[in-house]
């Protein structure tokens, strides 16, 4: 068992990522760290063979693993939530289950870092994107504006909408766990609030290339979500709700951009062929107040999405089309 208090905890959740989850334990095992650092596994009560791969990496590596395995299945966020609070390291590096690390000495660079910028809390580097699709490819996802160990400014990092920063480059100071739990319990995805949170006073970033995360993956919470019209509503008042709040957490210095942000995120639903009826028409009212909408959108709504025959003619071509 692990005794002595670790400088490093990896958090990883995973819940039926029997084909992914190894490579990521690889990647986690095999760091070069010069300190103490503990790996602690979210297992969420898989129904694959998932929960047996990770029995046998914590038989294997007793001294470095902790593995945390739920009665029944919890679902994404309270997993990730409660394995983030049960990590004892001063820093946090997190790698979900379907992401691997490439880098071995990843968690020694972020750490040695973090450790001469005393007032930054997260850092970020490059990483590949492999785009799980019908012709499975791996991506560079390049970061040229910024320069090695530069400074991204938090308005940067609220402009990326979530995107900017990788979710398996991610390492933070765990002092900011706090004010994290204040929020993250009300949302459906907690990426984009440890991106803002973490970057109050900057994000650094490093220009190494050290691990590789999924798009498009069988497990993606995104993907699923966006494919169901009910979910995906709750998914955007989730996220408009998450922007709202970073107003406050902010202070109230960003509220111009966060509320483009907002704005943006209404069009893109109002538009989208994945929301309801319902939910197209209450928009429709609130920005037709607001003057938001485009005369281009009124006629689209209109000849369109107010008939359903129509609507489902053009939302083939769309689908054929992309």
């Amino acid at each position: 068992m692990i005794e002595d208090t670790p400088l490093i905890s990896v958090c990883i959740i995973t819940y039926n990522q029997e084909d992914y989850i190894e490579k990521c334990l690889k990647g986690a095992i095999e760091q070069n760290f010069k300190g103490e650092y503990e790996i602690v596994i979210g297992e969420d009560y898989s129904t694959d063979k998932t929960r047996e791969i990770c029995k046998k990496y914590s038989k294997n590596y007793p001294d470095r693993i902790r593995l945390i395995e739920r009665p029944e299945n919890i679902g994404v966020m309270k997993n990730f939530i409660s394995t983030l609070i049960l990590c004892r390291g001063k820093y946090i590096a997190i790698c979900e289950g379907d992401d691997y690390w490439t880098d071995t000495n990843k968690l020694q660079k972020q750490f040695d870092a973090m450790e001469k910028n005393l007032d930054i809390n997260l850092s970020f580097h490059q990483c590949d994107i492999l785009d799980s699709t019908s012709l499975p490819h791996i991506k560079p996802k390049k970061f040229t504006k910024y320069q090695d160990l530069e400074i991204v400014g938090l308005k940067d990092v609220i402009r990326g909408n979530g995107g900017l920063i990788p979710m398996a480059s991610i390492f933070f100071r765990s002092s900011i766990l706090n004010n994290y739990l204040k929020y993250v319990e009300k949302y459906t995805g907690g990426h984009y609030l440890l991106q803002v949170i973490g970057s109050l006073n900057g994000a650094l970033f490093l220009q190494h290339n050290m691990a590789v995360y999924r798009k498009n993956s069988s497990t993606s919470i995104i993907k699923n979500v966006k494919n169901n019209a009910i979910h995906n509503e709750f998914w955007i008042h989730n996220h408009i709700q998450k922007l709202n709040d970073f107003k406050k957490i902010t202070g109230g210095n960003y509220n111009n951009l966060i509320d483009g942000l907002i704005l943006k995120e209404k069009l893109n639903a109002f538009r989208s062929f994945k929301i309801s009826k319902k939910y197209r028409k209450e928009l429709y009212k609130e920005l037709i107040i607001t003057r938001d909408l485009s005369y281009q959108d009124r006629i689209i709504y209109n000849l369109i999405f107010k008939n359903k025959y129509i609507k489902k003619m053009i939302e083939k071509v769309y689908r054929l089309l992309k």
